[in-house]
């Protein structure tokens, strides 16, 4: 109780002084959390100096807000709880991933929670939750019992204003001297050299699209009539376009000093020197799937963004986007996607509406998925679906794939079943390093046993077909650029394959590119986007029209369109088969309902009440001893492990007899 009076009184008497010294402390935990070492933490205060003077300001800025309130103590142990908690979510994070905490993790909170049981143990989960409430709880009593102290408002209120002029001008002068940064280019490089504080403070208030320099109506049908000059030629063979977004895939012969017992992409590696294929530039590394997602989608960068911001989680939330999708439906294309994961991740139930699919068949309407040793389905499922995409309309497809099989987190213990591939040469690399490389490259085996498997089948498909194979983004495994023989850890790589004759032509492209190189190679080019890809690549105004265009079709005036998108949301259908009841009866005491396409992700629903339901087979449920009235109406739902509903059938009314 004392030691709390003479915290108070020296708030009281030295305010500066005391959150100074709080706020510099706080600023050192912080970055050695945001390093995992203290004394690289240490080492940021002596090699970044300036940088590291100005997150203490934002930090003193924050806490100076307690003095405002008659409940000091507790307003500043809430305010250090909530930066000591963000430290410690990052230094979490990073070591499962290489990005640091963002603001927009938070907007992925309900999907991460999804996971956790891959990434924690139920006890270190219960742990983790046992921590939070008690410091809440702590908190709570601070509010409740804590002492009060009448703020000297004149003086407390000149101070803040103080702290929050200060900030203002430092980061404007900052910014004019190039201490702090106009755009990341590389998120966790920005951290490391600009402070957790300041990159995570900017998360939070960056997002969407600035409006760019000359942005104007003239500008826009500049642009739009040199799009214009070129009419839209589409060639004689339609094609249906796989494109197959491969989780964590990349050529691991980059990785120096590291050997292998054999060829872990033998397949991948053939098609690298038969057909069209080069690097591809990503805008993210061991995480972030989503963005690369956007970027090939939309043909849009990334970019342009906040930093570190999944538009996925922002404005596609509200706003359709011009995407190959949209343009592919107006040559008359059906339009999937599929992902072997949760609907519900990234809001992709949601969000592939805004972006014009007619289909998404997630994990939850995949029949014959296999999990590997971490839990995550094996890619070998998606060949079935892709068929399935392909025979379900008579018109020629367009279908997204989004894999999932090599994502972390990896092992650091040795797991039961003995790795196929082992490292002949592991460099420098500890022994839990080596167990996850070890596991990782046979995931890639696996996966490249999909690839043959999927081009196999695509091969004897009797229509004209293309197949797009690409990583998504390198894994978290803690490669830094030093360690690849190409010094790029925003690359992996692409092919672009046919089942019937196309020139081959390698060139290194951005995932924003891609959809427009392939759709260059079969003549088409409608959609803005792909026209400015195709016709400015080269041109030394590419980046900056592009910029214009994009905030135009998402945040501006959208004089692209004359005024209004003509974009509408697609009535997008969960699954590719029709799932429904065909009959119910009651046997043994049990309910069963009989029909066509069930999953083990199908569950009973009497009204509007879950009931624990049995999966027998794809045609047949059950539910045990259900207490049912006379008449009842009976649907079968598609359900997450969260228990959140994706797709429902009809009400099938039934009628018991008593």
């Amino acid at each position: 109780m004392n030691k709390r009076l003479d915290f108070l009184k020296s708030i009281e008497k030295r305010p500066i002084l005391t959150l100074s010294v709080l706020a510099f402390g706080l600023n050192l935990i912080l970055e050695a959390l945001s390093r995992r070492s203290l004394l690289e933490g240490i080492g940021y205060l002596f090699t970044h100096p300036v940088n590291f003077l100005y997150n203490f300001i934002i930090i003193l800025l924050t806490l100076s807000l307690a003095l405002l309130i008659n409940r000091k103590l507790f307003a500043i142990s809430l305010v250090t709880f909530l930066w000591l908690a963000l430290g410690i979510a990052d230094c979490i994070l990073l070591g499962f991933r290489t990005t640091p905490l963002r603001a927009v993790d938070f907007r992925v909170f309900k999907s991460a929670l999804k996971i956790a049981s891959i990434y924690f143990t139920p006890l270190q989960i219960a742990l983790i939750a046992a921590i939070i409430i008690a410091i809440l709880s702590g908190i709570v009593y601070l509010w409740i019992k804590g002492p009060k102290h009448k703020a000297s408002y004149p003086r407390d209120i000149l101070f803040v204003v103080f702290m929050g002029i200060s900030v203002v001008l430092a980061t404007n002068v900052s910014a004019k001297a190039g201490v702090i940064p106009e755009n990341f280019e590389n998120i966790a490089n920005a951290y490391e050299d600009y402070g957790f504080v300041y990159c995570f403070s900017r998360s939070v208030v960056d997002i969407g699209i600035k409006e760019p320099d000359g942005y104007n109506e003239d500008m826009v049908e500049e642009i739009k009539s040199a799009l214009k000059t070129e009419s839209s030629e589409v060639s004689a063979i339609k094609p249906n376009i796989i494109m197959v977004q491969l989780e964590s895939f990349f050529d691991v012969e980059r990785l120096k000093e590291i050997g292998f017992s054999e060829d872990p992409i033998p397949v991948f590696h053939s098609l690298m020197k038969n057909y069209s294929s080069g690097s591809f530039t990503v805008p993210v590394i061991g995480a972030g799937t989503a963005n690369t997602e956007f970027e090939v989608i939309t043909q849009m960068s990334t970019e342009f963004f906040g930093a570190g911001e999944y538009p996925y989680t922002t404005i596609l939330q509200e706003s359709t986007s011009e995407s190959t999708a949209y343009n592919l439906k107006e040559l008359g294309y059906s339009t999937h996607a599929i992902h072997n994961n949760t609907g519900t991740f990234y809001d992709r139930n949601l969000i592939y509406s805004m972006l014009g699919f007619d289909t998404f068949t997630s994990s939850e309407y995949m029949e014959n998925a296999e999990e590997n040793p971490l839990g995550w389905l094996k890619d070998d499922v998606l060949t079935e679906e892709i068929l399935k995409a392909l025979t379900s309309t008579a018109e020629k497809d367009y279908i997204y794939t989004v894999s999932v099989q090599a994502h972390g987190k990896y092992p650091k213990a040795p797991l039961d079943t003995p790795q196929t591939i082992t490292l002949t040469n592991s460099g420098d690399l500890e022994e839990e390093e080596i167990i996850a490389l070890e596991y990782y490259i046979n995931q890639l085996k696996e996966m490249d046993n999909f690839i043959s498997e999927l081009l196999r089948e695509a091969q004897n498909y009797p229509e004209p077909t293309v197949v797009v194979l690409y990583g998504d983004h390198l894994p978290s495994l803690g490669i830094e650029d030093e360690d690849l023989s190409t010094g790029n850890t925003y690359s992996t790589e692409y092919i672009i394959w046919s089942n019937f004759a196309m020139d081959k032509a390698d060139k290194d492209l951005y995932a924003y590119q891609i959809s427009s190189e392939v759709l260059g190679k079969l003549g088409i080019n409608n959609g803005y986007l792909t026209k400015l890809h195709e016709l400015y690549s080269n041109n030394y105004s590419y980046k900056e029209y592009l910029n214009i265009l994009q905030y135009d079709m998402l945040y501006g005036e959208k004089y692209l369109y004359e005024g209004e998108t003509p974009y509408t949301p697609s009535m997008l259908k969960m699954g590719i088969e029709d799932i429904v009841i065909k009959n119910c009866y009651l046997e043994n005491d049990s309910l069963y309902i009989k029909g066509q396409n069930f999953t083990k992700w199908s569950k009973v629903y009497i009204g509007e009440e879950y009931m624990e339901t049995e999966f027998i087979d794809s045609t047949l449920l059950s539910v045990k001893e259900p207490k049912l009235p006379e008449e009842i109406l009976i649907t079968v739902k598609q359900v997450n492990k969260s228990k959140e509903i994706l797709s429902s059938t009809e009400e099938f009314p039934i009628l018991i007899k008593k």
